[in-house]
C-alpha cells in the first residue's frame, strides 16, 4: 500500500504592485470575478487572483475590471500542488515534493523570496508585504582591491550603510543523497557579509572585509548580519603567490657608516602545500662585506589556521672573537695574532665561524591575515655535527581592515635584532593584487669577521725603532634601525 505523503509547504510572498496595483479595495459584493480558463485550481482577494495551471505553473492576474481579468506574470512550479490558499497577501501551496521554494510578487513579477520577510508580510503591519523591500537585489559585477561592484535588479532598493549578503554561484561536486551520486551542482553557500559605501542608480560599491573571498556572477540579498570587522579570524584567500622584501638599516654607534639586515623571500600556494623561498638574513656591514647569510627553500602543510614544515638551504656567519668561549657554539676556532698591546704582549684573536647545509623549520599558528604568531628555527650541519644557526618570529595583531601592528625579532650568535611597528594595506585587502608596507623601528647588533676602528698608539723599542699597536678595536656593528619593506600578491 502506498502512502502519499505532502511535501514541504512552498512560502510564496505576494507584494501589492507598485504601479500598477496600487490601492487593494473591498471585495466586491455583488460581481464575482470571471475564473479564466485552464486553472486547476484558483484562489482570490482584492483585487488579485492567483491559480495553478494543469503544466505547473502559477499564475496572477489583475482583477481591477472583475469580468476581465489580466494575466501579470507566471512562474514554473517544482512539481504537482496538492492545495492553495491565499491569505493577507500570501500564497501558500502545498506540493507533492520536499523543495521548498519561494517567490515575492510586487510591480506584476514574481520574483525569488526569503522566509525571513513572513514578518514582514503580517496583517498587523500598516502596509503588509509591500512594506518589506526586495530581498534578493542582484548579483557580484567585478572585484578589484577589495572592493566590489554590485550590479543591482530592477526595483532594488539600497542605501549606503546596509549589508547585503553574498552566496557563491561556483560549480561544486556535492553528493545527492536521493540518488547517491556525486555531482555538480551550484554552491549557494554564504561566503561575506559586505557593507555598501555608495550606490549610484543601478550600481553600488560595497568594502570586502580581510579574508572575504567573492567572485563576479554571485548573487546578493538583503541581511541583518554585520560584517566580519576586524579581522582575528581572516583565512588566506583569492591568491596564489607572493613576495617580499625588507631591509634594516642602521647608522653604526662606532667607526663604520651604515650596517644593514635584509630579507627577501617569496612563495606559492597549491591548496593545502605552500613552497617558499627565504633568504633572511642578510647581514651587512659598509664598507666592509656580508658577515652573515641564511638560504632556505621551506615545503609546509598549511590552513586557514596553522602552518608547520620542513626544508633545507646554507647558512653562513663568520665574525672575530675576543676568546674561545665566544666561538663554543659557533663551530671551528682558529686563532689569529691582530696586534701588541701597550706592555708590548702579542694578542690573540679568535676567528668564529659556523656554515654548511641546514634543516629548516617553519610554524604558523592563526590566520595569515589575522591574529597570528609565526616562527622559523634553522639548524646547521657544521663540522658533522647540528649546531643552532638562527631564529627568527613575528606576531602580527590586526587593528582593521587596511592596517596590523606587529612585533619582530631574531639572532643567533653574534646576531641580535628586534622591532616593531606597522603593516599597511596599502591595495587590496589580503587577496590578489594586495600590496602591503611593512614599516617599523628597533635595534640591530651584527659581529664582523675583520677588527677595525680603534686608537693608534706606539712605544720605543730601543735602538730609535717605534713599535706601533692599536687599542680599542671594534668587532661588531649595531645601532637603531628603521625598517622598510613590501609584500605583494598574485
Amino acid at each position: 500500500m502506498q502512502r502519499t505523503r505532502l511535501g514541504t509547504r512552498l512560502f510564496l510572498a505576494l507584494a501589492t504592485a507598485a504601479g500598477v496595483l496600487t490601492a487593494l479595495g473591498p471585495l466586491w459584493a455583488d460581481e464575482a470575478p470571471a475564473v479564466p480558463a485552464g486553472l486547476l485550481m484558483h484562489r482570490s482577494e482584492g483585487k488579485l487572483l492567483v491559480g495553478v495551471t494543469a503544466d505547473r505553473k502559477l499564475v496572477l492576474y489583475d482583477l481591477s475590471d472583475p469580468a476581465a481579468p489580466v494575466k501579470r506574470a507566471e512562474r514554473e512550479l517544482p512539481g504537482p500542488i496538492a492545495d492553495l490558499k491565499l491569505v493577507d497577501g500570501v500564497v501558500f501551496v502545498t506540493a507533492l515534493r520536499a523543495d521548498v521554494s519561494t517567490f515575492s510578487v510586487a510591480g506584476g513579477h514574481i520574483e525569488p523570496w526569503l522566509p525571513s520577510a513572513i514578518a514582514a508580510a503580517s496583517p498587523s503591519g500598516p502596509t503588509g508585504v509591500a512594506a518589506q523591500a526586495k530581498v534578493l537585489l542582484g548579483k557580484v559585477a567585478t572585484v578589484s582591491r577589495g572592493t566590489a561592484l554590485l550590479e543591482l535588479d530592477e526595483g532594488a532598493n539600497l542605501r549606503p550603510g546596509d549589508a547585503v549578503l553574498v552566496r557563491s554561484q561556483r560549480t561544486e561536486q556535492r553528493m545527492n543523497l536521493l540518488s547517491g551520486k556525486e555531482e555538480n551542482a551550484v554552491s549557494n553557500a554564504p561566503v561575506a557579509v559586505l557593507e555598501v559605501r555608495q550606490v549610484q542608480g543601478s550600481k553600488a560599491v560595497a568594502e570586502l572585509a580581510r579574508g572575504d573571498e567573492v567572485a563576479p556572477g554571485d548573487t546578493i540579498e538583503r541581511t541583518d548580519r554585520t560584517s566580519r570587522g576586524v579581522a582575528v579570524f581572516a583565512p588566506r584567500s583569492g591568491y596564489d603567490m607572493w613576495a617580499r622584501g625588507i631591509i634594516r638599516l642602521f647608522p653604526n654607534f662606532g667607526e663604520l657608516d651604515v650596517g644593514a639586515l635584509t630579507e627577501i623571500s617569496g612563495g606559492v600556494y597549491w591548496e593545502w602545500l605552500h613552497v617558499q623561498a627565504r633568504l633572511s638574513p642578510i647581514g651587512i656591514s659598509v664598507p666592509q662585506a656580508v658577515h652573515a647569510y641564511n638560504a632556505q627553500v621551506l615545503v609546509s602543510y598549511q590552513n586557514d589556521l596553522a602552518e608547520f614544515g620542513i626544508g633545507t638551504g646554507y647558512f653562513s656567519h663568520q665574525f672575530e672573537g675576543e676568546s674561545s668561549y665566544d666561538c663554543t657554539n659557533s663551530g671551528y676556532v682558529s686563532k689569529t695574532s691582530s696586534s701588541l698591546d701597550s706592555g708590548g704582549l702579542e694578542v690573540q684573536k679568535f676567528k668564529c665561524s659556523q656554515q654548511g647545509p641546514t634543516v629548516a623549520q617553519v610554524l604558523r599558528l592563526g590566520a595569515v591575515d589575522g591574529l597570528h604568531l609565526r616562527l622559523t628555527n634553522t639548524l646547521a650541519i657544521d663540522s658533522g655535527q647540528f649546531r643552532f644557526g638562527y631564529l627568527d618570529g613575528s606576531l602580527d595583531i590586526p587593528i582593521n581592515r587596511n592596517l596590523n601592528l606587529y612585533a619582530a625579532g631574531g639572532g643567533s650568535t653574534g646576531i641580535a635584532w628586534g622591532e616593531g611597528g606597522m603593516r599597511t594595506y596599502l591595495r587590496g585587502v589580503g587577496g590578489r593584487d594586495t600590496l602591503i608596507l611593512t614599516t617599523g623601528v628597533g635595534g640591530t647588533s651584527i659581529r664582523t669577521v675583520d677588527l677595525y676602528g680603534g686608537t693608534k698608539s706606539s712605544y720605543p723599542a730601543g735602538g730609535g725603532q717605534t713599535v706601533e699597536y692599536w687599542t680599542d678595536r671594534q668587532h661588531s656593528v649595531g645601532g637603531m634601525h628603521i625598517a622598510v619593506g613590501l609584500e605583494w600578491r598574485r
